[in-house]
């Protein structure tokens, strides 16, 4: 672990303090995640807790990876499910196992924001809708609504408060309605929205679903109504830790609330300069509460900043001060009678003033142009020239824009010459060239005159439609009256005088066509199936992996698309059982596009060495050593303040607002965001001419920080706000230089992690491994894995009631002496696990109905058989139940699930796996079969006291096990097979190893070495 010692000493107090609460106000580039992950490391090390007696809750699974990572790494051994992650897989876990106690179904079913919009559309009738469904378009506010919904519940604003709120407004308009009519349509829009969020929620109950938001309603309402439990996960998790705290809304502090209790060993870490989420603008709304709520908890301020050059801070700092007096530090220093009246403020003495470790003068520098192709022109050369005189990689340049279009420019002009990029885009899926490409193969097919989609098609490479001949296609189209579809028809006719490149294109493309047309009038076969063979009969997959000289970047980019586009695909079937087609699922993105919607992109991990171009918003974590904030002109950034379409009305809000103006103070902590991200060079730029009638003026920011341009246009840098920074001046006359593309050997970034799955797959063929692990391309699903998940699942929730019903929670100490139990009946009936098993039932995949209902039935058989089995034999005693782990082996971490851990009557262990396929017995079951129970036991000894008896395979087919201990010999065996499986990973090219085993791969379909 790394010595306390390296800590300084404001860091070293927050590591060292163990009791009571703290309040660590983190400035930017301070060493947070280090302290954070070195508090949670001692906290283990020392003896003072266990690792499941610690939550670490943070605001993106990404950052919680990087948690989770460091810790692992600083304790240089495992450790099992210690509770790192966000605070709706926190509440998704509690819920799963207790959300029986307050009547919830188990185990709950999340949907999406996307699945979330389909059940509203698909029941809009009940909404009762008036204002806020226009004739037009009747769908228009679905998304608006579904995102109020969403901010209520993270402001804990229940239905029956907005109800009652409604109820007040429309008395007091009655009382006024004769002289103010204004007031009584007002009344009654908020009652239609009140009304909508009470159907809505019983909607959601009826179904079984919960969103979001309801993780965190329902997780609060189970703490506050059950006493018991809360007790219980009080003890279980004795030192809380919350992450990004100033962007914690209202719902999740009282939930960090009550779970600590008010003496609670309770860390929290935030600073409100850097507060971009939080709802109105509320940046020191949680700080001053935890102030109220924990007056004597100790208080660290990180001001020693390890990332930029002190004249970068300088520079900041001055600019958030912009904020005052809507800050932390001037509250604390001299608070003013609006924050008193709110909360009590006690004047201290407190400077967020950062001081920089690192010494020197960075890089200032503002880039003034006449036009955009200027602007873009001049920084694309300045990161060349940073490339070139300070022997830097392109990946050590960001360009950070306040909005994605404002990318596109730059993006075009590194594509140009050859310059590598990634970007990292939360929005515009549906706009994708990738999604926009199976759309319109999909719209032909149901509507063969949809001119449009047949031109997209022929710009793609995989249909060989020759560029000369697509105006023949136009002419032809007008001269005889036709559409894109009757000259596809004809394109034999001699007077067509197509290539015959192009005819035997369009010739290839109309046989896949009326196969295809024939295919979706099929009835009985799985929709995302059926797309699926479409897309590889056309060639579509092939081409998405694109060729050996391509940018694997590129490829990367292309399939994290595709997998959206399936992702949105099953999440519509699943919602749609009813009607899921293809052209349902069209219609349903038509619908969302009418409504304002572009679709959300997961974010995709690309090569380190390429320009990073990214939103602000994106880039918060993150650092660069040269920083490029573009567009600077009014009214980019700053934007202009825009309400939300539906607002919460401040009546209900319980979050201290601030005084001044909200949108402004919120853009200035973004902007200041971006500044700090900067370690060696902050870069600003902006133009004149962006292409409209009016010459843009620059952002007021430049101005706040000194940075300005004169009545004459020319760039001036006041010298008191930036000590030594200097101007360039545009050099629009420059010729833009221009080079070959650069070709770089395809890179892949490696799992950062492994898996058992991971090591079986690359055995058995590497390029199998780089489809599945590295480019990730989607692939249908089974239904035997859906029966699989069912399976799992359904025992999964099972045990817990099992767990929970036998009072084991003397025995869930994975480190202590468990207690010996003889088994007994659980407590639970067979009526319990059909239910259970029922709601845990995936329905993807399936053939057929019959075959549905055929696994169905044998699930229930199985789970029968196995009732009856434990009623008269009595009921194993689980102590763990799904139980994540990760350790390391030569400095690699490798992870997984234990399905179940059974105690021993010899005071041992028994680790199982379930099975649902062919049984096996001792004599049948290879050394690969017994390879993955035995990576269980090295994990489990990694972190664990108590011994493993045996290693046993469950089948629940016919409720058999196969049982078998590992010798010394055998784990010594499969730790170096795994030390050389990875190193055999890493220096791969992925090769691949064509067999028998080509027959039931994936991806037999678009590998060109496939054996079938």
């Amino acid at each position: 672990m790394e010595h306390i010692s390296s800590l300084n000493d404001q860091q070293e107090q927050a590591v060292l303090h163990i009791t009571g609460p703290l309040l660590i106000v983190a400035g930017a580039g301070t060493g947070k995640t280090s302290v954070v992950t070195q508090k949670i490391a001692r906290l283990i090390q020392a003896g003072v807790a266990r690792p499941e007696q610690i939550v670490a809750l943070t605001f993106t699974e990404k950052a919680a990876r990087e948690m989770e990572d460091r810790v692992s790494a600083l304790l240089g051994q495992s450790f099992l499910e210690i509770s790192i992650g966000t605070f709706h897989a926190f509440c998704d876990r509690i819920l799963s196992e207790r959300g029986l106690d307050i009547g919830l179904p188990a185990p709950c079913t999340i949907i999406t924001d996307t699945e979330a919009w389909v059940l509203v559309r698909n029941n809009l009738d009940r909404f009762r809708l008036d204002y806020y469904r226009p004739r037009g378009n009747p769908f228009k506010f679905i998304s608006a609504l579904l995102k109020h919904f969403s901010r209520l519940k993270d402001e804990e604003i229940l239905p029956d408060d907005y109800l009652r709120y409604a109820e007040t407004l429309s008395a007091d308009s009655d009382a006024t309605m004769q002289s103010d009519n204004a007031v009584s349509t007002e009344a009654q829009r908020v009652m239609e929205v009140a009304r909508a969020y009470h159907e809505y929620q019983q909607l959601l109950l009826e179904k079984g679903y919960f969103d979001f938001g309801d993780l965190i309603i329902y997780t609060l309402h189970l703490f506050r109504t059950r006493p018991a439990v809360l007790a219980q996960y009080r003890e279980d998790f004795q030192y809380i830790i919350v992450d990004e705290f100033q962007d914690t809304n209202f719902a999740q502090y009282e939930l960090v609330k009550l779970l600590a209790g008010k003496e609670g060993n309770i860390t929290v870490v935030g600073d409100d300069d850097q507060a971009i989420y939080k709802f109105r603008g509320a940046s020191i709304s949680n700080i001053l509460n935890f102030k109220k709520d924990y007056p004597n908890a100790k208080e660290v301020v990180l001001t020693k900043n390890y990332r930029s050059k002190q004249n970068i801070l300088d520079l900041s700092y001055k600019f958030i001060q912009r904020n005052n007096p809507d800050r932390l530090e001037f509250q604390m220093n001299n608070p003013d009678a609006y924050y008193k009246e709110k909360v009590s403020v006690l004047a201290q003495k407190v400077s967020k003033r950062l001081e920089a470790d690192r010494t020197g003068e960075g890089i200032i520098e503002c880039i003034s142009a006449e036009t955009l192709r200027d602007e873009v022109s001049d920084v694309v050369n300045r990161i060349e020239k940073i490339q070139e005189e300070k022997n830097a990689l392109f990946g050590d340049c960001a360009i950070l824009v306040r909005a994605n279009d404002s990318a596109e420019s730059f993006i075009e002009e590194l594509k140009r010459r050859g310059i590598p990029y990634t970007f990292l885009a939360s929005k515009g899926l549906y706009f994708s060239p990738v999604f926009l490409d199976i759309l319109a193969y999909l719209r032909v097919l149901f509507n063969p005159y949809d001119d449009i989609s047949w031109y997209r098609l022929f710009e793609l490479p995989l249909f060989r439609v020759q560029f000369s001949d697509v105006s023949r296609f136009s002419y032809l189209k007008d001269k005889r009256a036709w559409g894109v579809y009757e000259v596809l028809r004809n394109i034999r006719d001699p007077r067509s005088r197509m290539s015959e490149k192009t005819i035997l294109a369009v010739e290839k493309l109309l046989g896949n066509f009326d196969k295809h047309i024939q295919l979706l009038k099929q009835r009985g076969l799985n929709t995302t199936k059926r797309l699926y063979a479409m897309l590889d009969e056309i060639g579509y997959r092939q081409y998405i992996i694109g060729n050996a000289d391509e940018a694997e970047d590129t490829v990367l980019e292309r399939v994290g698309i595709l997998n959206s586009f399936f992702e949105q695909a099953q999440q519509f079937m699943r919602m749609n059982h009813s009607s899921s087609t293809l052209q349902g699922f069209i219609n349903h993105i038509d619908d969302e596009i009418s409504a304002g919607e572009s679709g959300s992109v997961d974010s995709i991990e690309k090569s380190e060495d390429a320009v990073h171009i990214m939103s602000v918003h994106a880039a918060k974590g993150l650092e660069f050593a040269y920083v490029f904030i573009v567009s600077l002109v009014a009214p980019r950034f700053p934007t202009i303040a825009r309400k939300e379409a539906i607002e919460v009305p401040t009546e209900l809000i319980k979050d201290i607002l601030p005084e001044h103006d909200v949108h402004l103070q919120e853009e200035r902590r973004l902007f200041y965001v971006a500044m700090t991200r900067a370690k060696d060079g902050l870069f600003f730029s902006f133009a004149k001419d962006y292409g409209g009638k009016r010459e843009r003026k620059p952002s007021r920011f430049l101005e706040e920080l000194g940075i300005c341009a004169d009545s004459d246009s020319k760039a001036v840098i006041r010298q008191e706000a930036v000590g030594d920074a200097f101007m360039r001046p545009s050099s629009s006359h420059e010729a833009m230089r221009s080079r070959e593309p650069v070709r770089r050997m395809p890179h892949s970034s490696l799992p950062q992690k492994f898996s058992h799955a991971q090591f079986q797959t690359f055995q058995t063929c590497p390029l199998k491994y780089k489809y599945q692990f590295l480019l990730k391309i989607p692939t249908p699903g089974k239904y035997i894995f859906s029966f699989g998940t069912t399976m799992h699942s359904a025992l999964q929730q099972i045990f817990k009631l099992v767990k929970q019903q036998k009072n084991t929670s003397a025995q869930s100490s994975l480190f202590g002496n468990a207690e010996k139990e003889q088994p007994a009946k659980a407590g639970i009936s067979l009526e319990d696990m059909r239910r259970i098993f029922n709601a845990a039932w995936v329905d993807d995949w399936y053939k057929d109905e019959t075959q549905r209902l055929e696994f169905k039935k044998k699930g229930l058989e199985w789970l029968e058989a196995l009732y009856h089995d434990y009623e008269k034999n009595g009921w194993p005693a689980p102590i763990a139940i799904e139980k994540g782990f990760s350790f390391l082996l030569d400095g690699e971490t490798i992870t997984g699930r234990i399905d179940r851990v059974d105690q021993s009557y010899d005071g041992k262990v028994e680790l199982i796996d379930y099975k649902t396929g062919s049984p096996k017995d001792a004599k049948t079951l290879k050394k690969e079969d017994r390879q993955q129970l035995l990576l269980y036991q090295l994990a489990w000894e990694a972190a664990q006291k108590t011994p493993v008896a045996r290693l046993s395979y469950h089948y629940l087919s016919n409720n058999s096990a196969v049982s078998f201990e590992a010798s010394e010999v055998d784990k010594q065996g499969l730790r170096k097979s795994l030390s050389t499986t990875i190193k055999a990973i890493k220096q791969s090219a992925f090769e691949a190893t064509p067999g028998y085993h080509c027959n039931q791969c994936d991806f037999r379909k678009i590998c060109p070495f496939a054996k079938v």
